[in-house]
């Protein structure tokens, strides 16, 4: 049974690929060696350096993780008893940041009963929601855009609410990855010794920043893991 042999709540903190095989120590400083290494975190966290490689990454790796941008990122999905909002609404009224902030219909164009406005932010201004010092002070900032900007009814008919803060999120700090040049792409997905091999969302060619992107990113990965 291959769910057997996942081990949850063990990030890794060393990668060590001097040797034959690779290996791998945990926060805990428990060991784990393998032939080869799928690396899939985001990237901030090879630019933060919270996992030390044995040799360290090449400058030119470096130099294309650190080109890459990873704004501050986050939802929020409320509830509502009634639907008194339209189907998109962009955040300060207008465009911000080639609209990368905006309100919208969660529950649009689905079989659903129940009334969902999302929040979606990543951008220069996502800051202002994200650096709060809790989800409840994200949330009433929220609350208070809306009730200003739709005549206090998110008040009258808020029901409950979930924040999705991506930039707190310890593994994750961010959003997704805004290349200025493409060329890094290649550079930061090159194996290491064909032996500590990258994917994710910053690795495909075509569909980089999303979730779907980041699937194919593994299943290629793999290919090139087990052809070499």
């Amino acid at each position: 049974n291959f769910s057997e042999k996942i081990i949850y709540n063990s990030p890794i903190t060393e990668i060590d690929y001097t040797g034959a095989e690779v290996t791998l120590k945990n926060d805990q400083g428990t060991t784990f060696t393998a032939d080869k290494v799928l690396v899939t975190v985001p990237v901030p966290i090879l630019q933060n350096g919270y996992i030390q490689f044995n040799p360290p990454l090449p400058s030119e790796k470096m130099a294309a993780v650190n080109n890459i941008g990873f704004p501050d990122g986050i939802k929020a999905f409320i509830e509502f008893s009634e639907r008194f909002y339209p189907d998109l609404t962009f955040a300060d009224g207008g465009l911000i940041n080639g609209g990368d902030t905006l309100y919208y219909d969660a529950a649009f164009g689905k079989d659903a009963n129940t009334n969902v406005l999302a929040l979606f932010s990543v951008s220069e201004e996502t800051s202002k929601y994200t650096n709060l010092e809790s989800d409840t002070a994200i949330f009433e900032n929220i609350m208070s855009e809306l009730d200003e900007r739709l005549d206090g009814q998110a008040t009258k008919y808020y029901k409950k609410h979930i924040i999705q803060n991506w930039s707190k999120e310890p593994f994750i700090r961010g959003s997704y990855s805004h290349y200025d040049n493409y060329g890094d792409m290649d550079i930061l997905g090159k194996p290491l010794d064909n032996k500590v091999f990258f994917a994710g969302e910053a690795l495909h060619p075509t569909d980089s920043s999303t979730v779907h992107g980041a699937g194919e990113s593994g299943y290629n990965a793999v290919v090139e893991m087990l052809a070499v």
